[in-house]
């Protein structure tokens, strides 16, 4: 694990290790599990924005939020619309799923 230094206020302090956390590659599993809609979910691409269907069949979808600090994405049928309720709703994970000020997240195999 890689640490950069952050040195506190004041003169006399010395310098303390703080520990950096590499995100994982966006193909990588984000930890929301999967269901009959779409397989577990991944962390996926802050580009580009909007939703992007991958060759492989995935989605990725990415928004900016320079003030949001949870993300959901919400996904409806055209049944569940009309009747004004979600069909799936995916909490982003702050961590696996946001970079900057922009909150992302692929889904496999959505249907």
């Amino acid at each position: 694990i890689a640490s950069s230094l952050v040195s506190p206020s004041g003169p006399a302090a010395a310098p303390q290790l703080v520990p950096i956390v590499p995100k994982p590659a966006w193909f990588a599993q984000s930890g929301q599990p999967g269901c009959a809609a779409y397989a577990a979910a991944l962390v996926g691409r802050a580009d580009p924005l909007g939703a992007t269907r991958h060759k492989s069949g995935a989605v990725n979808f990415a928004v900016v939020s320079s003030s949001a600090t949870q993300v959901w994405l919400v996904l409806f049928t055209e049944q569940d619309l009309q009747a004004g309720q979600s069909t799936h709703e995916i909490a982003l994970d702050v961590v696996y799923n946001h970079t900057g000020d922009v909150w992302h997240i692929l889904l496999p195999s959505l249907s």
